[in-house]
């Protein structure tokens, strides 16, 4: 019999592959199983922000500022282009309660080391020409917020894994999970793996697997849809939120449109749901009603009970770990790095006190 492997992650989008790459530098030896082919589920179905400054609570802010940094250390160690910029990003804000809400975020952010401002409605306007003041009451201001291109992270992550040592399996998804005294038997479309420990990366379908070993991961589904111009001359300096509002550099394409429809699975554009995209995005920059929209996409994105990480052993399930987030392009780099010091043992780098099992209670 083949000697089983160290560890199976479950799920080859953007942490699945960060974590098998982490843990193959760690020198366990890993097979990383995908349903499909890498960047071709939610992973890549994303404005593929790399958000920092409306990460709350503080603590959260940090740890994603964190992750924001290892991207830039990654590129360096391993000469690779994710294409990241750190073009700053403005939340917009509605109403004079939102305001004064902003004023309290901002200032546990600060304090938590992470740079941010509210900017009235004419600053705003001031710092993106593209936003109308008219409408609006200002913005949240993160000078550390930025984007990505996530298919080049994810086939230059994968390949960095590959690299190390890792067994790819694409094309492989799992029909079953099953203990065998110390080891796991994951059963796929593509054949039987056998490790010592398992990793559930696989976004909102980690329900299934859990389902799987006989228990309940508290996350829900959320769909989420975009709209994509033509090429365009440049005309957005910032990633925008509540609108969704990010150029490509490379290619000057616009993505924009924001909705988050709770507990929908079916992974398919919808008329009432670009139409509640388009109002706010045409509301603060009227100007893009001139910008012609040539496709759609949509990605189906798990969202934990409370909007924090679920990282780690799960309890009761000894060598079971999740890694469970709806910001997994932001926070890739570090819970892969984490997720490879638990599953080894080793004491983590950085604090992950807020994001474990023990919290998640009856809800699990």
């Amino acid at each position: 019999m083949t000697r089983p492997f160290d560890v199976a992650v479950l799920g080859g989008g953007v942490l699945g592959n960060f974590i098998a790459y982490h843990l193959a530098r760690a020198g366990q030896r890993t097979c990383l199983l995908e349903r499909g082919y890498t960047a071709g589920g939610t992973s890549g179905a994303t404005h593929a922000w790399i958000y920092v400054s409306t990460k709350t609570p503080g603590h959260y802010g940090r740890f994603s500022y964190e992750s924001s940094l290892l991207y830039e250390r990654l590129e360096a160690e391993h000469g690779v282009d994710f294409q990241y910029e750190r073009s700053g990003g403005l939340s917009i804000l509605w109403t004079d309660e939102a305001v004064e809400a902003a004023h309290a975020m901002v200032a546990e952010q600060v304090a938590a080391g992470v740079a941010c401002e509210v900017l009235t409605p004419e600053q705003t306007a001031a710092r993106e020409p593209l936003l109308s003041p008219t409408h609006i009451k200002g913005a949240v201001y993160g000078p550390l917020d930025g984007c990505v291109n996530p298919f080049a992270v994810m086939y230059h992550m994968n390949a960095l894994a590959r690299s190390h040592g890792v067994d790819f399996r694409p094309y492989c998804e799992v029909t079953a999970v099953e203990r065998d005294d110390d080891a796991f038997v994951v059963r796929t479309r593509g054949g039987v793996v056998r490790a010592a420990k398992v990793v559930l990366a696989g976004g909102v379908w980690t329900r299934d697997l859990a389902r799987m070993l006989g228990f309940e991961a508290p996350i829900r589904p959320s769909r989420g849809q975009v709209l994509v111009s033509e090429p365009m001359p440049q005309m957005v300096e910032h990633i925008v939120a509540n609108g969704s509002i990010r150029q490509l550099r490379e290619r000057g394409v616009i993505l924009f449109g924001r909705v988050m429809e709770n507990d929908q699975t079916a992974n398919l554009n919808t008329y009432d749901g670009l139409q509640a995209a388009l109002r706010d995005v045409l509301r603060m920059a009227p100007g893009m009603g001139a910008v012609r929209v040539v496709r759609s996409y949509a990605g189906i994105r798990p969202k934990p009970f409370d909007d924090l990480p679920v990282l780690g052993e799960v309890p009761g399930q000894p060598g079971v770990f999740t890694a469970v987030t709806h910001s997994g392009v932001t926070l890739g780099p570090i819970i892969g790095l984490s997720l490879a010091e638990l599953v080894t043992g080793r004491p983590t780098t950085y604090d992950l006190t807020h994001y474990g099992w023990d919290r998640v209670g009856a809800t699990a």
